[in-house]
């Protein structure tokens, strides 16, 4: 009887540590999808706007050009999210605007790092257009009622 527990217990173990292995790849764990929805909602907007407040009213302590660029790291994330995120037709158009997010995102976080109001201005300016390009692009146009 402990034999047959103990073979049990190595099976599941062993199991247990396939599975795991089997979650990851070079680029570290497979992180399941989330909707576009969820990402937006729970990490881009909220850390877009700490950026663009900052951008029009630059921080005025070393907490708050961290804060900002906590901000800007979260939104450079959410973008490579929303990659993986990508359902239905024109993916090409999508990553590369998602790409272009990124890119400016990352711009915010240097900016911030090196405490430069001029270059954080800049660099919120480009996210903000390159948020708005994306929302031309694929934004479902409200209905005007009336």
């Amino acid at each position: 009887m402990f034999r047959l527990k103990r073979r049990l217990s190595v099976r599941c173990a062993t199991a247990a540590a396939m599975l795991s292995l089997s979650a990851c790849h070079d680029d570290g764990p497979v992180v399941p999808a989330a909707t576009t929805k969820h990402v937006m909602v729970t990490i881009t907007e909220p850390s877009s706007k700490q950026i663009f407040e900052a951008a029009a009213e630059p921080p005025g302590d070393d907490a708050s050009w961290t804060n900002i660029q906590s901000n800007a790291q979260a939104t450079s994330d959410s973008a490579k999210r929303l990659i993986r995120a990508v359902r239905g037709g024109n993916k090409d158009t999508w990553v590369q605007l998602a790409n272009a997010m990124a890119e400016a995102a990352d711009k915010v976080a240097a900016a911030a790092a090196a405490k430069d109001a001029n270059a954080l201005a800049t660099a919120g300016d480009t996210l903000f257009a390159s948020c708005e390009n994306c929302h031309k692009a694929f934004q479902p146009q409200q209905k005007k009622s009336g």
